[in-house]
Formats: C-alpha cells, structure tokens, sequence
C-alpha cells in the first residue's frame, strides 16, 4: 500500500515538474526559432525512426541478457535505458556535417521525434490494456525527452559531449527507476529513498533547462559574431 502511494506521489511530481519543463522548453525554442538554421523535419523524422530502431534493438538485447527474474530485469533497465536512448538521440549532432548551430537544432527536433514515436507506441500498448492514465501520462515524457537532449548537448557546446551525455543518461535511468522498480516488487526500504532521489533528479532537470539553452544562445549569437567578422574582413 505505501508503495502505491510513494509512486502516486512520485508521478503527481513528474506531471507538475513536467508542466514547468514543457513551458521552459516551449518558450526557449520559440525563442531561437527565429536565429537557428532551418532544417529539415524529413532529415529529423529519418533520424529520430533510427534512433527508435536502434534503441529497441540494444533494450531487446539488455532484456534478453538479464531476463532471468523481473527484478534483474527491471535494474538492468533502470541502469540501461537512459544511456541507450540519450546516445541514439544525438546521432545527428556527431553525424550531420554541417555546423553547430544547425546540429543543435537537427539533434532537438531529432529528440522530439523521437519522443513522439516512442509516446506513440507505448501509449497505444496502454490504451489497449486498458491504462488511459498511464497513457496520458506518456504525454509529459515527450518534453522531458527533448530536455534530456538540450541537456547533453550543453556538455557538447562547452566542451565535452561525454560529459552531457552522462549527465543526462543519468538524469534519465534516475526518471525511469522508481515505476521500473515498482514494477519488480521492491519494497518500501528500496523505493522511499529512490523516489527521494529520483524527485531530485526532476527539479535538477527542471533547473538544468535553462543553462542548456543558455549554451545555445551563446553558440548561436558568437557563430552570428564569427559570420559578421569574416564579412567585415
């Protein structure tokens, strides 16, 4: 019964913080739509259906190496599944040729795609089962997904793709753990101190939004700066 409750808290967190995220995010692009480079939504939709495949794929190969028991199953995906899906969402920033700005742009739409595919499948799986909440609920993972990415590629604009990257997977496996442990059965010594945890990690995100757009707006207006200077000279 306690467990019941700590998840109900727990997901009433991640619609509120998610709500928050969604208008941070929201506002942030509508901001740099007008000074990023254009691109493509074919070239996002392609990488984004990649970034599925591939992540289904490698999750397929983690369930198939540790489905011996539901509670090693569900801890090897609270560990696996944010570093699979935040590493195949930036695909195209170490792919696409072309320069940053528009790398950053391809890479977030690429996220949203991403996020809407994935929403899409589990929702319908939901909807058919007969969960309209947990299906609704997939809703406010959409945004988080975009802010995962915004989050790893600070790390890549400052230096060091690697170091978003963890971040962000880690931010990621922390969202996913208290369902995925539920789920497992785990009593109430493991969950309480998780979704203590885990809550944490959602005000973190949350709060990390803005350094990661802050990062772009640097990247967008020194390119504009470096443009205008080749021109003078």
């Amino acid at each position: 019964m306690f467990e019941t409750v700590l998840l109900a808290l727990y997901i009433l967190l991640t619609v509120v913080v998610g709500i928050k995220v969604s208008v941070k995010v929201r506002g942030r692009l509508m901001e740099l739509g007008g000074v990023l480079p254009e691109v493509s939504q074919w070239t996002a939709a392609v990488y984004g259906i990649l970034a599925i495949l591939l992540a289904v794929g490698l999750e397929i190969v983690v369930v198939l190496g540790f489905g011996g028991s539901v509670l090693r199953l569900m801890v090897a995906l609270a560990f696996a599944v944010g570093p699979i899906e935040e590493g195949v969402k930036v695909l195209p920033f170490l792919l696409d040729g072309r320069e940053k700005p528009a790398r950053w742009r391809l890479t977030l739409n690429t996220a949203l795609m991403f996020a809407l595919m994935e929403s899409s499948l589990y929702g319908a799986v939901l909807l058919l089962s007969g969960n309209l909440i947990g299906a609704l609920f997939r809703i406010v993972v959409i945004v988080f997904h975009v802010a995962w990415t915004a989050i790893a590629l600070e790390g890549a604009l400052n230096g060091s793709l690697m170091r978003g990257y963890l971040k962000a997977s880690l931010l990621h496996s922390l969202y996913d753990a208290p369902a995925l442990l539920a789920i497992a059965g785990a009593g109430v010594g493991i969950l309480l101190p998780l979704t203590f945890i885990s809550g944490a990690a959602l005000l973190i995100t949350c709060a990390k939004v803005d350094d990661a757009f802050e990062a772009a707006y640097s990247l967008v207006w020194d390119t504009v700066g470096e443009t205008q200077g080749r021109g003078a000279g």
